[in-house]
């Protein structure tokens, strides 16, 4: 399990200057909270959540591979989420298949398909 929570300047600018104990003067401050684990290892499942102050994104993930002589697939079972506190909107969307071609031979490239 990993859990963290960062704290960073709400509205930082390239110009601006931190005073002598790193932070900004006048500026104000918004926590990022995040947590994973490795749910399962055989199957490999994983999860995580993270949440600002209006915002949360978190995932469920586990994948399976296919091995077709000189070709690899990894076949995810995903789904991402995005709730916007401030609208209620909620927005989910899968990950694509991703075909590693020539392991063995020739130039390595790859390719994704399917819907997101």
């Amino acid at each position: 399990r990993c859990m963290m929570q960062f704290s960073h300047p709400a509205n930082a600018s390239a110009n601006a200057n931190p005073d002598a104990t790193g932070s900004l003067k006048g500026e104000s401050t918004t926590t990022t909270n995040f947590i994973a684990e490795q749910i399962s290892h055989h199957p490999p499942i994983s999860a995580f959540h993270a949440e600002g102050a209006d915002w949360e994104f978190w995932q469920e993930y586990a994948a399976t591979t296919k091995f077709r002589g000189n070709m690899i697939k990894f076949i995810p079972e995903a789904t991402c989420h995005v709730r916007l506190k401030t609208t209620g909107e909620h927005y989910s969307w899968g990950k694509p298949q991703t075909n590693v071609h020539n392991l063995i031979l020739g130039k390595l490239w790859v390719d994704h398909e399917g819907d997101v």
